[in-house]
Formats: C-alpha cells, sequence, structure tokens
C-alpha cells in the first residue's frame, strides 16, 4: 500500500496507530496484513475496516486530512480520477517498528 501524500505520511509517521485511506473497492479486505510505503520507510500494518467511500466523514479524524473536501481532491488527484465512483475508505491500523 503505498502512502504518496507527504501530508498522510508525515501524519503516519508522526506516531499514527491508525489510517483511513481511499482505495480502489475490492482491492483490500478486513483481517489483510499489508506493508504500507512510505517513501523510503516500510511499514507492516492490517487492514481493519473497509466502508463505502459516503462514510468517509466518519474517518477524517484518522485521514491525515484537515476537511472532508481536501482529503477527497487529493485522492482524485492521487488517483488521476475526475470521480471517486468505485472507491472506499480502508482503516489501517500501523504495527509499531
Amino acid at each position: 500500500m503505498i502512502f504518496s501524500s507527504k501530508k498522510v505520511r508525515e501524519y503516519i509517521l508522526g506516531g499514527a496507530r491508525y489510517v483511513a485511506t481511499i482505495r480502489r473497492a475490492g482491492l483490500y479486505r478486513e483481517g489483510q496484513r499489508v506493508e504500507l510505503k512510505l517513501g523510503d520507510k516500510r511499514l507492516k500494518g492490517k487492514v481493519i475496516k473497509v466502508v463505502p467511500l459516503e462514510r468517509a466523514r466518519g474517518y477524517l479524524h484518522i485521514s491525515g486530512f484537515g476537511s472532508l473536501e481536501e482529503w477527497l481532491s487529493e485522492a482524485r488527484r492521487l488517483h488521476k480520477v475526475d470521480k471517486l465512483d468505485g472507491f472506499e475508505v480502508v482503516v489501517v491500523r500501523v504495527e509499531c517498528s
């Protein structure tokens, strides 16, 4: 799981235990172990929840962003799409390194 957003990388590397990220639907499932790629750093994590994008506001506090629009805008930019149809929120517990 690659984190290209500088803001989110700083959030995770700053000690966040959980991170919510917007990903294409169907790629991740609850209980799945993942590697978080943060530039030249690697951390391990576990997917603890996958929810519809419509519920993103409830996970804003662990997204690394200050507003829902900022988070959605960054997701559209990084995924190179105009609309986030077919995307969902994936919540990852970051394991201590």
